[in-house]
């Protein structure tokens, strides 16, 4: 079963604009709790608009923790905030491996090929994340291999500038 929450994004239907998306925030109603339940554990693209970063980190963990389905998790992010010590920072191996500068991206597709081994992935959209000429093509190869056929893929965008 295929699942992508689509919304338009530079004329890719997967990625975008999360203006529109109705707030996630918590105390979460039982529906609510069902449907994000729903995009931790289902294959796909699944967007999801939080007030700030802290409630973004909070309700990733609070449901990745009380899960347990997860074995090998990755977060992209240009944050400078640590990530806990069993999540791969994504961004972080880009650079060490060489896959991107911090101006472009030079053969990302080998990082999918020889890198990618995760099986849930978590994106967070904030602006200067948006801004980096590499995250395009970054988004381009999660397509091109057809990575949210296989694991899924969390959208994280915020009410606030971050």
């Amino acid at each position: 079963m295929e699942r992508v929450d689509r919304i338009s994004y530079k004329g890719h239907e997967a990625f975008g604009d999360a203006s529109s998306l109705p707030l996630t925030q918590y105390p979460f109603t039982e529906s609510e709790i069902l449907e994000l339940q729903d995009k931790f554990l289902s294959e796909g693209i699944h967007t999801i608009k939080v007030a700030d970063f802290a409630a973004g980190r909070n309700l990733v963990h609070a449901f990745l923790d009380s899960l347990a389905a997860h074995h090998e998790i990755a977060c992209l992010t240009v944050s400078n905030k640590l990530l806990e010590s069993y999540i791969t920072n994504i961004y972080h191996e880009l650079l060490l491996h060489g896959y991107i500068d911090r101006f472009e991206s030079k053969n990302l597709q080998e990082f999918f090929i020889d890198q990618f081994y995760f099986d849930f992935l978590w994106i967070e959209c904030t602006p200067k994340l948006m801004e980096q000429p590499w995250f395009a093509d970054f988004q381009m190869n999660l397509l091109n291999f057809k990575l949210e056929r296989q694991i899924p893929i969390l959208m994280i965008s915020y009410d606030s500038n971050q």
